[in-house]
């Protein structure tokens, strides 16, 4: 009776261990995905600046001067 208490108390400690492991790759999981979510964000920011700059260079193709800038 009393080595399967402890028995039961390594595991339990196991499981515990493994918990905490499992907790703390989560969070670092999360904030890995944070920060991809706002890289992916700043780069669809960029992408649409540039679209915009093709379309209002595609609008102005006749005028030279508004070309250039």
């Amino acid at each position: 009776m009393k080595q399967e208490e402890e028995h039961f108390k390594r595991v339990n400690n196991n499981l515990g261990l493994i918990v905490e492991d499992l907790r703390m790759r989560q969070k670092g999981l999360i904030l890995e995905q944070r920060k991809l979510a706002s890289v992916l964000e700043e780069q669809e920011g960029e992408i649409k600046k540039f679209k915009d700059d093709v379309h209002d260079s595609l609008n102005s193709i006749s005028d030279f001067k508004k070309l250039k800038k």
